[in-house]
Parts: structure tokens; sequence; C-alpha cells
């Protein structure tokens, strides 16, 4: 059974909260939901459940669009535990925008996915059109765009496509379609129109790890009581060469803003020793999906011979994010390039990873934009003004995103595996998954030992390395040198000798100084850290399902009720058991 179109509904367009029922006609394995923000750029979406159940953001999403006719479209997939019958779906917003909303059911054998979605962000554009990537995989197709035209009669589907749903915002209309054609040829996807503003987003579903269509290869490696894996090996460019199905161990870690690391241990006689190359790809399915939102990159091969003449091999790889290590700002201090003066701060990290990793690099032969994208600007960060000529690109992103923290203005960045074979730049505001703190996040999830799922607890106040008040020095000597301070009142306070002063050197213009002395602040707060082994207990916290690598949740410990980070996950799975360990940050004011 291929992936198929099963039924399409449409909320009543409003200003507010979008609810609405979906009757499926078939056994739902895919849902999509496409919103279509009549004016303004702000992101006033935050977030979309189907039955309860919360959806996933897709790549690309939010596409916002500021100039000439402003708008935007917004799409969210949940491809497992979907519920089955009639469901209610619910669009959560922020902003009083009038929105329209549809939701899309899929059909197929299994779970599905997302295989591309690719988006169009015009001020004038005739028959405007984008093509999906199907990499050869059985997809479903659809698109959610909206059009400067001031009327559903001058929109229509292009050829092969069908209109399921159109509306006229007065000014500007909407429509939502879908592909006639399930295949697995690349697919145009766009609408006809007259030259005017056009803004869309296209989606191509196809069926996840395990589907059981075609030609793909799946088999479960690993299962626990709640849990199957599969683990893929890539070549360099991204094509599939084994489904590793006798692997002995596997190890693997995730933390905010920084490289995890992974750790695969096979038989001694795995019989395709020659695939494992250096930067091919790891890619774990868990629950067939990728889990943690990366493929590994493969750096080390090891083999060994013990006492007992066993044979054994072990791969080591590091996250997406070992990517960011591999390029410094080659640019001289002062250019464009190295100086980035007013920016938005997920911009400014967008742009530096295109002028050193992307199209944007002066010198060609850094241009890795066939296997590395960067997501659309989205101008959502607060202002900064930076210099970081010759500097790490880690380095830098780390150091933007904690100047973000620092003003309470937080913005994450994260490289992520949209599908098994690609990689894409994206940053997050406020926090890199999803608002889980009870009780008006989406879904609360609490974390309690009395509750049955945190265990082995470590609550820790660490003040050894505080500072509460930074001195940053800029270029210059003596009385011609720009000093900035920051401070914490709150903290200085605690103690009458708990003024606790560091000075840090800095450079490039003012503002750079006083962002530099305002994340040093930051950066030596107390570490108060909660560590837990979180429990996965079936329908209400389960790791994948209700929480996930960077969600907020809300942890109920000895009297104490915090929201707190998921900053890092551990994984470890062998002899058919799954280990799980968060490290979760406690989020201060």
């Amino acid at each position: 059974m291929a992936v198929a179109y099963d039924a399409v509904s449409n909320a009543t367009e409003g200003t507010g909260t979008l609810t609405w029922t979906h009757t499926p006609v078939g056994t739902p394995r895919g849902v999509q939901v496409f919103v279509v923000q009549n004016t303004g750029a702000a992101d006033e979406v935050s977030g979309v459940t189907y039955g309860g159940v919360a959806m996933t953001e897709t790549s690309d999403s939010p596409l916002l669009k500021a100039a000439a006719e402003d708008g935007g479209v917004y799409s969210y997939f949940l491809g497992s535990s979907i519920p089955t019958g009639a469901q209610t779906v619910e669009v959560t917003v922020t902003g009083a925008t009038t929105k329209a909303a549809v939701a899309i059911t899929i059909t197929a054998a299994a779970d599905t996915t997302v295989q591309d979605t690719a988006t169009i962000s015009s001020d004038s554009a005739t028959n405007p059109s984008v093509t999906l990537s199907l990499g050869s995989n059985t997809c479903f197709c659809a698109i959610g765009f909206m059009s400067g035209q001031a009327s559903v009669g001058n929109i229509t589907p292009s050829a092969s496509w069908t209109s399921r749903y159109e509306f006229d915002f007065t000014s500007q209309t909407c429509g939502f379609y879908t592909y006639d054609t399930i295949g697995s040829s690349d697919v145009t996807a766009g609408w006809t129109q007259t030259a005017d503003d056009a803004i869309s987003i296209a989606v191509a579903i196809t069926e996840g790890a395990g589907g059981g269509g075609g030609g793909d290869v799946a088999v479960a490696a690993v299962s626990t009581p709640f849990v199957t894996y599969e683990v893929w090996l890539l070549d360099p460019f991204g094509n599939l060469l084994d489904v590793i199905d006798d692997w002995l161990y596997l190890k693997y870690d995730r933390a905010l803003n920084n490289v995890g690391s992974l750790e695969l241990g096979l038989d001694g006689g795995y019989p395709n020793f020659s695939f494992i190359k250096l930067d091919g790809r790891i890619v774990v399915w868990r629950n067939k999906k990728i889990d943690m939102e990366t493929s590994w990159l493969i750096r080390r091969m090891i083999k060994t011979l013990d006492e007992d003449g066993t044979l054994g091999i072990s791969i080591g790889a590091f996250s997406a994010n070992e990517l960011l290590t591999r390029r410094i700002v080659a640019y001289d201090a002062g250019t464009i390039y190295s100086d980035k003066v007013g920016m938005a701060a997920d911009n400014m990290m967008k742009q530096v990873i295109r002028e050193n990793f992307g199209a944007s690099a002066t010198d060609t032969s850094r241009n890795l934009s066939t296997y590395f994208s960067v997501e659309g600007d989205t101008g959502q960060g607060p202002a900064l003004t930076k210099s970081f000529a010759w500097n790490n690109v880690l380095d830098v992103t780390q150091d933007i995103s904690l100047t973000t923290i620092s003003g309470g203005s937080s913005v994450y960045f994260d490289v992520v595996a949209p599908a098994f074979n690609t990689f894409e730049f994206r940053t997050y505001r406020t926090q890199r998954g999803i608002d889980h703190t009870f009780p008006n996040g989406q879904n609360p999830v609490i974390l309690s030992p009395e509750r049955g799922n945190l265990t082995s607890v470590l609550r820790s106040f660490d003040y050894s390395n505080e500072a509460t008040y930074i001195y940053a020095g800029g270029a210059g000597f003596n009385q011609f040198q720009f000093v900035a301070t920051a401070s914490s009142i709150d903290r200085i306070g605690q103690s009458p000798l708990n003024r606790r002063e560091m000075f840090l050197s800095s450079g490039g213009i003012a503002q750079t100084v006083t962002d530099d002395a305002a994340a040093g602040l930051r950066e030596n707060r107390p570490q108060r850290i909660f560590q837990g082994k979180l429990v996965n207990v079936p329908g209400t916290t389960e790791y994948g399902v209700h929480w996930n690598f960077g969600d907020l949740v809300t942890v109920e410990f000895e009297g104490e009720t915090i929201n707190c980070s998921i900053d890092a996950v551990s994984i470890e799975v062998a002899d058919g058991n799954e280990d799980i360990i968060a490290t979760l940050r406690a989020i201060e004011t």
C-alpha cells in the first residue's frame, strides 16, 4: 500500500485560535496541516495539535514575508502515533491576524515522514512554481500558499494538481492544492496567476523506514518493550549503502548548541567494513523517525582483538553540528563578512553559514550548498553587533546565541537532517523544541520521582566559578580603552560578600564590548542543574512522543516546581535494553 491522499478539512477563518474537526476516510498514517496568515511578518502560530497530539513544524516553516503584500505560510506534520477516527485540529495563535488553515490526512502501509519541502517567496511572480526533490521515493505532495491576487477566480492549480480549498482574504487569496500522481519522480508544485506576490510551502511525504514499499530496505535491529531501532550506513554523498541489522551496541548523545557524539559497536565479522568511510554517515531511526533530527558524520574506525581472540569493530561519529567546526570566518576584520552591525541574531548566524559554507562564500571552493542548506531568514532574534574575523564558525554561532540568552531573548541553532541524506542549518526562538511546561505549554509534561517518570536525580547548586560583575575591555590602552560592565544585582545581593568581579578582553566597537560583557555575565552564572534519568511511561512521558531534545518541561522535586530545558539527551542501546538520560537546565529569569 503506497502513500495516498485520504481526506481534507478546513477551519473557519478567524483571528484567534482555530479549532475544527477532521474526519478521515481511512486509517491515517500522516497528517499535514497548512496555515496561511493574511498579513504581517511576525510569527503568530505557536503550535498545532491533531487529536491532542502535538504536530512538528516542518522545514522552512514559518515562511514569513515582510515586503510588498506581507503575510506568511506555516506547515506542520504528524507521521506516527496518529489517533484514528474524527479528531479535533487546533492551531494555537499568538497574534490577531486573520488566518486560514486546512488539515490533510494520508494513508500508507506504515508511518510516514517528510521527504522534502520547498518554498516560494516573491514580490512579483507569474505562475509561481518550485521543485520538490523526491529522491526516488514514492511520495504524496501538497502545497499551501498565499497570493496577492484579489479573487480566488484569479488563481488555479498547475497541471496535474487539484484544489482542495481556496479562500479570499479580500485583498489577498490563499489556496491548498494536492498533486494528482503518487510517484517517485521530482514534482513541480505551484499555481497560475498574473504577476503578483507569492508565498508558499510545498511538502513531499513518503513512508518512513520500515514502510515495506518499493525497493526500500528496512530491518528492525533492536526492539525494547516500546521501541524499534534501525541503523543506516550512508556514503559521504548521502547514498544508502547498508541497513546494519546485527550491531552490538549503540551510544549517542546530543547537547544544545554543541556537537554530539555516537559510537556504534559491530561484530568483527561485519561483511561490509569497506563501506565505512571518512565522512560516511550513520542515520539512527527510532520508531521509524530520524532520532534527534541529525545524521552522524564518521570520523573514527577502530578494529580490536581481545585476549579471547574476539574481533570487534567500533565506529565513532559526530552530530551534524560538527560541520560548523570545519570553517572559520575567513575574512579580514572590517569587511561586511566579519563585522555585522544591527542585525537580527538568527539572520546573523545564517549569514555567517552562507558566507562560509554556501553560495555567498567569496572563495567558491568553500561552497557546500549542494549538501548543506540554510533555512530562510525570519528576523526574529534581537538586533546585535558583532565582529569575528578569523574565528571558528561554531564558536561564532555559540557566541551569538549566548548573547541572546544573556539578553533574555534566546535564539538557539542546530544543523539538522530534514531527510536522511540532507543537512540544513536552522535557528530556534525561545527554545530548541516545544514548550511542554505546566500549565500553559502544549500538552504539559511534569517529571517527578513520585510520578514514576524521573529517577537518579542530581540537583546541583554550584557557585564555585560564579562572576557577578563583569568588566569587558575593548581596543586601546589605559584611558583610551573602552570598558563596558554588566552585573546582576540579584546575584550580588544574595550575600554581602558576593560581588565577584571578572575582566574579559573584547574587541571591536562599543556595542560588541557591551554584548561581550553581558555574555560573560551569563556564562559565569551559578550552575543550577537538574540531571535525571527519565523513565519512559507509555501514554504519559515517552521520549520521542511526549518530550524530546530541546523541549521545555516542568520538574517537581523536593518541594520545588521548576521549568527546565532539556539541554542534552544521551541514549545507550545494548542487549535489547534502552537507557535514556536527559540533562535538564533550570530556566533562569
